[in-house]
């Protein structure tokens, strides 16, 4: 059953309360609320003629569009609230026609709100904020002082500063497991370890996990085995042309499916809207056109995913929510967990989970154990090493395993790889395996920018916490004529790097933005290699490359835990 979020857009202003003598900010409102009193038990599901149960705990938080109000057992989202211009501690929400009411504040926070939706009335009592709530026995990791683990404390401390401070925006949690314990654990914005978060994408790790158990398990042949094999006694034969039949279930598992659709595309997610407005969200998805050959083009596709949903179906006989309890989830531990489910009641194969941040944790450390949980082998070793190798690029230049994302980075001088599960908003299992270590965040910078400020976070303090301290970097002084020698234009594909030399130094800029950026300082460390330093994000590295003749032939660019060959135009 599909179930509800709402969304709250709130003035960037201090809201001025009528009658009050003082003034509040968002800082003052977000943290978790518990129902105290209620008009009914029962609420109308927006868009349906259906009834879910009556939302006892919500969470206030600030994302990216400034307040945004979440049910635990909720799951749509998208319905913005406006502050009254009478009163702006009434908001109001259009979609459903929701009154949302901000109760008298103290001087420290809120005491409390009122929803008011059509015949329902909610009161809520504010309970906590931050990290308060929680539970240590609902984990089974302890909780060891990192300088234990070998972790220096500074580091970590710093970023908590930063996040704290409003520096690093829009962060909801971190989670450090080190040599199997919490090392770090900090919340943030109104949420805390018992909230269940939004993971978006992050869940097609997990799906790309359930997979490899059916595929342990003797279900599924292999990633090899074809698509078509288990739908061709259903299939009408013009919604499955020659292309899909070649389809396999690797083409879905690394993004080549080669299916007309691509959530990256603007304007985007539109596949999934479409989807999820249908009926049966698997024959949708089914029945979707072939752009390309399978396996010949990369496209960010969660629309397609739902096929592997039926997959499990028909060759498991359970559903997929069914079979990911049983074989992944409950021995785990992990009790809360809500999937996005589809009208037919199949489980959305493509994200959209709700767990919290210790839960995502256990996913990380399941994979950083090579499948095995503390003696028990949930998914075999092979699928690990297999689902988490680089298999293709993604067409922004990331390697891409089975659902899961791969990054490199050099950090004090030591080259750490990782893979990673990801999703929309700063939503990231982060697994290192040369380090013994995953590490979680949660975060509201949905489809923003900012939702990159976590790649900064990894190597600034938390990586640079478990690596040995760096030698401060000399700034070198290069010949002028070298540095006019660099300037010029570098691209791959669409992507296209503007190198010029202004003064005595040297500054980059994207050409996308080119129009609406201004260009970036890049600081030499060598003769050839070049720092761009940022106080948000990750630093970025130009290393210019050569060719025999010691000809310029292009550049390395290493952002965001990638690295990514640009050749000269």
């Amino acid at each position: 059953m599909k179930k509800l979020i709402l969304s709250v857009i709130l003035l960037s202003i201090p809201c001025v309360a009528i009658g009050m003598d003082y003034t509040f900010n968002n800082d003052q409102i977000i943290g978790e609320y518990t129902l105290t009193k209620t008009s009914e038990q029962k609420l109308i599901q927006i868009g349906l003629k259906q009834e879910v149960n009556v939302y006892k705990t919500i969470y206030i938080l600030q994302s990216i569009n400034g307040l945004e109000i979440e049910a635990p057992n909720s799951q749509l989202g998208g319905a913005p609230l406006i502050a009254s211009s009478k009163d702006p501690c009434i908001l109001h929400c259009k979609i459903v026609d929701a009154i949302i009411k901000i109760d008298r504040l103290d001087n420290q926070h809120s005491t409390g709100l009122q929803i008011q939706m059509g015949e329902y009335h909610g009161v809520y009592k504010w309970v906590n904020r931050g990290k308060y709530g929680v539970d240590s026995t609902d984990t089974v990791f302890q909780y060891k002082k990192p300088d234990i683990l070998g972790l220096r404390e500074e580091k970590l401390s710093e970023a908590n500063n930063k996040i704290s401070n409003g520096l690093i925006k829009n962060i909801h949690g971190i989670l450090v497991l080190k040599n199997g314990c919490i090392a770090f654990e900090e919340y943030y914005n109104g949420s805390n370890a018992n909230h269940l978060h939004q993971i978006r994408s992050a869940g097609k790790s997990i799906t790309s996990i359930a997979m490899g158990i059916a595929i342990d398990q003797g279900y599924i042949p292999g990633v090899h085995q074809k698509v078509f094999d288990y739908f061709k006694n259903e299939a009408p034969i013009q919604g499955w042309d020659r292309k899909k039949q070649q389809m396999t279930i690797e083409h879905l598992l690394t993004m080549t499916s080669g299916i007309d659709c691509d959530d990256w595309q603007e304007p985007q997610f539109k596949c999934g809207e479409k989807m999820k407005a249908a009926k049966d969200w698997g024959q949708f998805a089914l029945t979707l056109p072939m752009a390309y050959e399978p396996g010949t083009h990369w496209a960010y596709n969660s629309t397609a995913l739902m096929i592997l949903s039926s997959v499990i179906k028909k060759t498991t006989g359970k559903r997929y929510q069914d079979f990911l309890k049983k074989e992944l989830l409950e021995p785990l531990g992990i009790k809360d967990h809500i999937l996005l489910i589809s009208p037919e009641g199949d489980g959305y194969t493509g994200g959209s989970a709700k767990m919290t941040a210790r839960d995502m944790a256990k996913i990380g450390y399941l994979f950083l154990k090579k499948g095995n949980w503390f003696g028990k082998q949930i998914v075999s070793s092979s699928w690990v090493e297999q689902s988490t190798k680089s298999h293709v690029e993604s067409s922004n230049f990331f390697p891409y395993g089975y659902l899961w994302w791969k990054g490199q980075r050099t950090v004090n001088g030591l080259n750490i790889e990782t893979y990673y599960a990801a999703g929309n908003g700063g939503q990231n299992t982060f697994i290192f395996p040369s380090l013994d270590m995953v590490v979680v965040f949660t975060g509201g910078n949905y489809s923003n920018k900012l939702q990159n400020q976590i790649f900064g976070l990894l190597s600034k303090y938390i990586i640079a916490a478990a690596t040995p301290r760096k030698t401060k970097l000399k700034v070198k002084n290069i010949d002028p004529k070298i540095l006019a020698s660099y300037a010029g234009i570098f691209k791959k594909m669409k992507m296209q790097i503007i190198v010029t030399k202004k003064k005595n130094g040297l500054y980059w800029k994207n050409s996308k933005n080119s129009k609406n950026s201004k260009p970036h300082p890049l600081y030499p460390l060598s003769e050839n290699l070049f720092i761009s330093p940022s106080k948000r994000y990750d630093d970025l590295y130009i290393k210019f490359q050569f060719d025999s003749q010691q000809k310029l032939s292009g550049l390395i660019w290493n952002y965001y835990w990638r690295s990514v060959f640009l050749g000269k135009k």
